[in-house]
């Protein structure tokens, strides 16, 4: 069995899980007429403690940006940062995401707010730990609710209706970031507050650049 690269066309033996040129998951898939990678390591992945080549970018094992963090600092332990991402929910409600930073210490709660907080969850880690930054799109759940609000008063009010599809087609995708850390990943949304998101992305650039290189390039 071989892993390839839709992105790249990359092949890969079975034991590599991301690709070394653009850090993209690989998936099973037949080989046509395309060149195999062979994986010899010369170098050791600080995150998982692959072996790689010297002309690896992104590790074959984790995905991790490759690179020795130069010009990277440490924060100071009494170095404190907040930021508060807040997206509508249900129409009245809304989502939100507090971010918290204690010196090199990152904190995420997040919850749904309908007039009593519900569906909490929390993540920890260090900046230092986090792999990568994933800048994707998923289908809003507000969208879907105006798509399916539209549908039904095209019966009634077709206009209103035709409205209401049209509003949630162009709302259809949400921006959100997936921070990638050694024990897991969590996403953040993306399309709100944009100074408070980009200013938390500078915080881990700051700290770790080698894990936004990609992101922010």
């Amino acid at each position: 069995m071989s892993m390839i690269c839709k992105k790249c066309n990359k092949v890969y033996d079975d034991n590599v899980k991301f690709c070394e040129s653009c850090g993209e998951a690989l998936v099973d898939e037949k080989v046509n007429n395309i060149n195999q990678v062979v994986v010899i390591g010369t170098k050791q992945c600080p995150n998982c403690k692959t072996q790689y080549n010297e002309n690896v970018q992104f590790c074959p094992s984790c995905g991790a940006l490759l690179g020795d963090n130069k010009g990277a600092s440490t924060p100071d332990s009494d170095e404190k940062h907040e930021w508060v991402l807040i997206t509508t929910f249900g129409g009245s409600g809304s989502k939100v995401t507090e971010i918290t930073t204690f010196g090199s210490q990152i904190n995420v709660e997040q919850y749904k707010r309908y007039i009593i907080k519900w569906g909490r969850q929390q993540d920890s880690f260090d900046v230092k730990d986090i792999v990568r930054l994933e800048r994707t799109k998923k289908i809003s759940g507000n969208s879907l609710m105006m798509i399916l609000f539209g549908a039904a008063f095209l019966m009634i009010q077709p206009i209103i209706g035709v409205i209401g599809i049209l509003i949630g087609l162009w709302f259809i995708h949400e921006k959100i970031i997936i921070i990638h850390h050694k024990n897991g990943r969590i996403k953040i949304p993306d399309n709100v507050a944009f100074s408070d998101v980009e200013d938390f992305i500078n915080f881990i650039k700051r700290y770790n650049p080698a894990a936004v290189k990609t992101f922010i390039e």
